[in-house]
């Protein structure tokens, strides 16, 4: 080994940057940091670490993209599956609350859709609650009698003609119940 003459301040200057890389050794983040830029400086010194940690950093990402895609996926599935089941309930409620309201006497097409338009418009979205209401805003028309007293012979006759006025007003339902029950009336008084 060959002898070099070194001044003191040259000596002084060696010894403070060998106990600031002493200090960069113990502490693991600085370590990582001196030793990447090692090999951006000089790569012919960097040791093997670097190399090692950017293959490790490396796997590490690609593995959190795969767990990442992997979670993701099954967040999605799941929420898929969970709208369907729901729809699919939905849908069976809906189904029997036809068929209630079909039993409560909407048989016809007709009357079951103006009923779904009025529970749209109200959102309601079950029919044995939308049913009651509906009938306040839309009462049922009136019955139409048809036979009133059916052949009793000692009931007056009833001679007075039905009222025109519901006619004229467009509302046939309340003209025909009285013009019926006087035409039979007056047809089987007459026999």
């Amino acid at each position: 080994m060959a002898l070099v003459e070194v001044d003191e301040t040259e000596l002084s200057n060696l010894r403070g940057i060998q106990q600031v890389l002493a200090q960069v050794e113990k502490h693991p983040e600085a370590r990582a940091m001196a030793q990447k830029a090692v090999a951006l400086a000089a790569p012919e010194r960097a040791g093997p670490e670097v190399k090692i940690r950017g293959e490790l950093d490396e796997f590490r990402n690609e593995i959190k993209g795969v767990l990442t895609t992997f979670v993701d996926e099954q967040k999605a599935a799941r929420e898929e599956n969970e709208t369907a089941a729901a729809r699919r309930a939905l849908e069976t409620r809906w189904m029997e609350g036809r068929q209630k309201a079909r039993a409560a006497g909407y048989n016809n097409e007709e009357g079951l859709n103006a009923l779904e338009k009025f529970m749209e418009e109200k959102g309601v979205a079950d029919h044995e609650v939308a049913i009651p209401a509906f009938e306040r805003l839309h009462p049922p028309p009136e019955p139409l009698m048809t036979g009133g007293n059916r052949w009793d012979f000692f009931a007056p006759a009833a001679q007075q003609a039905p009222d025109l006025k519901p006619l004229f007003d467009g509302n046939e339902d309340a003209f025909l119940g009285p013009a019926i029950q006087n035409a039979i009336m007056e047809v089987r008084n007459n026999r």
